[in-house]
């Protein structure tokens, strides 16, 4: 569905990935893995076309369709709640509109005449594209989606600009879900969800059609939903076949395996080099000490493992005793207006 090949992407003398490859099959789910900064969301930005990668090359069969969720930074004014999602259904509505366009020029027309019938047989194939689209099912999976996602019936009716910005990012998420294009991008979907929200996404992706590729900070999420794993880490990219959990798991045994070959390594190294140097002088170990010089050349050297990217960390002194009266309200009231709270 999607090809990633040779990717390469560096901003000055950092690059964040080189020579990343990967495929994203139908249906599959593949998680981004990786601490701040690592260049999980500049893949994702890169997949969805935002940004141009350094090098290397996605492509996609014609006509697939990806959507994206960024974590932040989408503001809708000017159109109702309803309105902004009902715009994820652009293609039917323009093609219902066509319809209904060319039904009204058709009743102008001689029946007997032969602009007449071609007329009306555009319109018989328009209506056959439409009923592939299944516009009745409109309006009930808008209500559907929106009602999911935590909007209320008399929300339908608000201004776009009325919601905060938490509210925006899942107006945005509605539209994604309703276009349900063949690869999905989510960049920390559930970051503003309350809990109950959180459960409807989490059941939604799950039975989501297309393809999703996933960054978040929700391991249940993650471990629930994905099946791949790409972790990014000083410059690289690994890919794990299974769930975040299964990662963290893999990524620890990856690393015990490359410390124990680079020690067996640096051993053999130490061994050799000692030959070397212990008979370089001596004439009757000359063709030996050459063997073990191009020996050393001919190793591949298994580089050192890198330390796990820091983790900061706080500590906090003990707070000081209080006093045994912390607050002393007396005749305290509050009124709004009319009506008393206290």
């Amino acid at each position: 569905m999607i090809s990633i090949q040779s990717l390469r992407v560096e901003f000055g003398a950092r690059v964040l990935f080189n020579d990343l490859s990967f495929s994203v099959q139908p249906r599959e789910r593949i998680a981004f893995a990786g601490h701040n900064g690592a260049g999980k969301s500049t893949l994702m930005k890169c997949v969805a076309g935002i940004i141009q990668p350094s090098g290397g090359q996605i492509s996609s069969p014609r006509g697939t369709r990806v959507g994206y969720l960024p974590q932040e930074g989408i503001h809708v004014k000017g159109r109702t709640l309803w309105q902004e999602t009902e715009s994820a259904f652009g293609e039917t509505m323009a093609l219902t509109e066509k319809i209904d366009r060319l039904s009204a020029e058709l009743v102008k027309l001689d029946p007997r005449s032969s602009p007449y019938g071609d007329l009306l047989e555009e319109i018989g194939e328009l209506e056959l594209q439409l009923d592939t689209m299944d516009p009745a099912r409109m309006k009930p999976r808008i209500e559907s989606v929106l009602k999911g996602l935590g909007f209320r019936a008399k929300d339908f009716t608000r201004d776009c600009s009325e919601f905060s910005g938490g509210w925006q990012m899942r107006i945005a998420m509605a539209k994604l879900f309703l276009q349900e294009p063949e690869v999905l991008l989510l960049d920390e979907p559930t970051n503003h969800l309350d809990i109950g929200t959180q459960i409807w996404v989490e059941q939604y992706l799950i039975n989501y059609p297309g393809a999703i590729l996933l960054i978040s900070h929700d391991r249940a999420l993650l471990d629930t939903l994905c099946t791949r794993t790409i972790a990014f880490s000083h410059g690289r990219a690994e890919e794990y076949a299974g769930n975040f959990s299964y990662f963290e798991r893999e990524s620890v045994l990856r690393k015990e395996i490359q410390l124990k070959q680079y020690e067996a390594q640096q051993r053999e190294i130490a061994d050799i080099q000692r030959f070397i140097d212990r008979f370089r002088a001596s004439a009757n170990k000359a063709t030996l000490v050459q063997s073990r010089v191009k020996m050393l050349a001919k190793i591949e050297r298994i580089p050192a493992p890198e330390r796990d990217d820091a983790v900061m960390s706080f500590k906090f002194p003990p707070p000081p005793n209080s006093g045994h009266m912390v607050a002393k309200l007396e005749a305290v009231h509050k009124s709004y207006g009319a009506l008393n709270i206290f």
